[in-house]
């Protein structure tokens, strides 16, 4: 038996020197790197946010484009033609001149316009320009906003996944612990094989729980890679820190929040705001194409045979233009504009609604994790002091290994149920500095 339990102890110390090995290869494979720091990152190298930030310009080239028709407009034509004709010289009586024909000729025109009226259109464009350049503002910075929370929650998962593999390590160190108990109480006959066998099957369990949290540890790693624009294969940054309580850091949060929510002074109803805006100007310019357009307009011409000798002519005045009949386009276009714009207040509303769903629901996870916090922390406390003394009873031979197992469980499903509290808690600062644009205030 002696040897057995060498056998048993060397196969023990491969195990945990393993995964010691795998630590130090998962901390020394790249830099660490902090929370904030993953964040500037992400603003510099993201690709994510480069495409955000033309998003934003090509909005703001749609602003341009909206109001171009306002503002002067002038045109330049020329031509230069080498002229020649088949057709037979004609002689005419009574002493008149033959025809000629020109061997050439050289045009040029130029039109300038500008629209003077045309049914408050014009006022209302050059409203809805303004407005979409402040779309494409808070549309960059919502943009922006859910990169860097991206960056934020898969940061946390890593804390989180690597917090996991501790627990299911420390998890398989006790259950070899077990084993060896079992093994000794076996040999001086105070229980049977069947418990040897079942702690070695608990070790089984316990080593494929932890492969998995190592799997499942190095897949965190790579999205929080790819949220910051790095590659997923290799030089993979890892995040520096650990999962504590944030109760303390999320009160100031939820009482701002609730704050900005009664002023109605956050992003996501401001976008909702202006997008609706833009709607109720796009229904009055498109009722303004009921009513007449007056331009002015001025023209030169330039004609003839040379350079040097242009037949030259000009026009200045006002061009009157009414659409009469249309077969119905300009009312179908407003009715459809005005029904976009119906859609949009209704859009708001709804907005208005989820904002103060999402605040108040952030309110209530923050009072139920902030209180369960402690409970848990004392839980994690009794449960370990519960799993040592139900070990001291089972190596005394007072309870079951059954039992025993029941005790290991309880004490990891506590520190499990912890360490999701407190990543709930990250989350859930995520969300509320999401809200607040906290970024970039």
């Amino acid at each position: 038996m002696q040897s057995g339990e060498t056998s048993t102890m060397r196969k023990f110390s491969r195990i945990f020197l393993a995964q010691a090995a795998a630590l130090v290869l998962f901390f020394s494979d790249a830099g660490a790197i902090g929370r904030e720091e993953a964040v500037q990152y992400a603003m510099e190298n993201a690709e994510t946010i480069r495409i955000v930030r033309q998003d934003a310009f090509q909005t703001r080239q749609q602003a341009r484009q909206a109001v171009s028709f306002l503002k002067p407009q002038a045109d330049l034509e020329g031509g230069y033609w080498e002229l020649g004709t088949n057709a037979p010289e004609v002689s005419l009586p009574f002493s008149i001149p033959e025809l000629e024909y020109p061997d050439r000729q050289i045009a040029a025109e130029t039109e300038f316009r500008q629209l003077l009226y045309a049914g408050g259109r014009i006022w209302k464009s050059l409203e809805l320009e303004k407005n979409i350049y402040k779309q494409a503002d808070q549309q960059e910075v919502l943009g922006i906003r859910e990169i860097v929370k991206s960056v934020k929650l898969t940061f946390d998962s890593v804390l989180f996944q690597e917090a996991m593999v501790q627990i299911l390590t420390d998890r398989l160190k006790q259950r070899n612990e077990e084993l060896e108990d079992a093994r000794d109480l076996w040999e001086v006959g105070m229980v049977t094989g069947l418990d040897v066998r079942q702690a070695d099957v608990n070790v089984k369990f316990a080593q494929e729980s932890l492969q998995t949290g190592e799997a499942r540890r190095e897949q965190a790693l790579i999205d929080f890679n790819l949220a910051m624009g790095r590659r997923g294969v290799e030089d993979l940054l890892v995040p520096e820190g650990s999962l504590v309580d944030e109760s303390e850091n999320l009160a100031p949060l939820v009482a701002r929040l609730h704050e900005r929510l009664r002023a109605e002074d956050l992003l996501d109803l401001q976008f909702s705001e202006s997008r609706t805006e833009a709607a109720k100007l796009d229904y009055e310019i498109a009722k303004g194409a009921f009513y007449p357009s007056l331009e002015f307009v001025a023209g030169l011409q330039s004609d003839g045979e040379s350079i040097d000798d242009m037949d030259e002519s000009w026009s200045v005045g006002l061009q009157f233009a009414w659409s009469i009949l249309d077969g119905g386009l300009i009312r179908s276009r407003a009715s459809e504009a005005g029904s976009k714009y119906e859609s949009a207040k209704d859009n708001l509303e709804r907005t208005r609604k989820d904002l103060e769903g999402r605040v108040q629901k952030i309110q209530v996870d923050y009072d139920s994790l902030g209180q369960r916090a402690q409970l848990l922390r004392e839980a994690v406390e009794l449960s370990k002091e519960n799993y040592e003394d139900a070990r001291s009873q089972y190596r005394a031979g007072t309870i079951t290994l059954v039992w025993l197992g029941e005790f290991n469980l309880r004490y990891s499903e506590a520190r499990f149920s912890l360490l999701r509290n407190y990543f709930l808690q990250r989350s859930l600062a995520a969300e509320a500095e999401t809200l607040l644009e906290k970024e970039f205030n």
